[in-house]
């Protein structure tokens, strides 16, 4: 390959001028779909919607993040606002992980003690759970995680070069429905629809291959 090709095949980004100048211009609806993404990725980060968008905005602004050329400036937040969110996200998950069992044996248990109405006690015993149960519930819930991840991923790659797809898919797994659904994907009530239904009609192939692994 020659250098002139491997230049040509390199990818150019925007400058930092143009960055700002781009965030000084978002329209009104293109800020209220940043809120949307915002709010939808922020759950479980630690970071609430707007610091997620703050965080973006500064890593942009630092050129830790680059705005490539051809992706309009809220895709490129989105995208941002994701990838963060998803590394604050693992960051609390690992530290979860790293996290000591509590040392307890199956004869450890907590006493409470009632009254019958003649105010006779009555021990009631409640057993806690032993950290062999504990470290089982803590897999079983990774293990179900994964698998939730790992489908929604799989989603995601399906719509790969279709961002409003994309925020379709993530939104129906979030719960969204209707209004909420349109206003995250950025489509106008005209586009919609037939969009979701490209989107719900792929998901459908895709769950019954799924069934068939």
């Amino acid at each position: 390959m020659s250098e002139m090709t491997e230049l040509l095949d390199e990818p150019t980004y925007h400058s930092r001028a143009d960055f700002e100048s781009a965030m000084s211009k978002l329209s009104l609806a293109d800020r209220m779909r940043l809120n949307r993404v915002g709010l939808k990725y922020s759950g479980g980060s630690g970071m609430s919607p707007d610091d997620l968008i703050a965080e973006a905005y500064v890593r942009a602004m630092a050129t830790t993040r680059n705005w490539p050329v051809g992706i309009s400036a809220v895709r490129f937040m989105a995208e941002a606002m994701r990838s963060i969110a998803s590394g604050e996200r693992d960051s609390i998950k690992a530290e979860i992980e790293a996290r000591p069992l509590p040392s307890r044996s199956t004869a450890e248990a907590e006493t409470e003690f009632l009254t019958d109405r003649e105010g006779v006690v009555l021990e009631f015993v409640r057993r806690e759970p032993s950290a062999e149960q504990d470290l089982i519930d803590r897999e079983d819930a990774a293990a179900g995680a994964s698998k939730l991840a790992k489908w929604r991923a799989d989603l995601l790659a399906a719509f790969e070069d279709d961002f409003p797809a994309q925020l379709i898919v993530e939104g129906m797994m979030d719960g969204l429905r209707g209004k909420a659904l349109q206003e995250l994907s950025g489509l106008s009530s005209a586009e919609f629809p037939t969009k979701y239904k490209k989107v719900s009609r792929r998901i459908d192939v895709l769950t019954i291959k799924r069934g068939t692994l």
